[in-house]
């Protein structure tokens, strides 16, 4: 969690916003309009791609998701 503090702390202010926008829609359950789709191999993780962002999710035994790990898009994206 110290990680993803960290990341969304340094995003420049066009960013930032938007990120935290979609981290907050995470967490309160707002998942329209959002790409959502499990990760081949990992029991209840999920990934949300926006913009050019990519959130990891986990889904807890409540159904709720929570944001474990953000990252741009790249090659290392998924290697968690």
């Amino acid at each position: 969690m110290k990680d993803l503090q960290k990341f969304i702390d340094r995003l420049n202010s066009k960013d930032k916003p938007k990120v935290l926008e979609i981290i907050d829609n995470i967490k309160s359950g707002k998942l329209a309009g959002l790409n959502i789709k499990k990760l081949g191999g990992k029991e209840n993780m999920y990934r949300v791609r926006k913009m050019q962002f990519r959130f990891i999710c986990a889904r807890e035994k409540d159904n709720s998701l929570h944001v474990v790990d953000l990252s741009r898009k790249d090659d290392n994206t998924y290697n968690f």
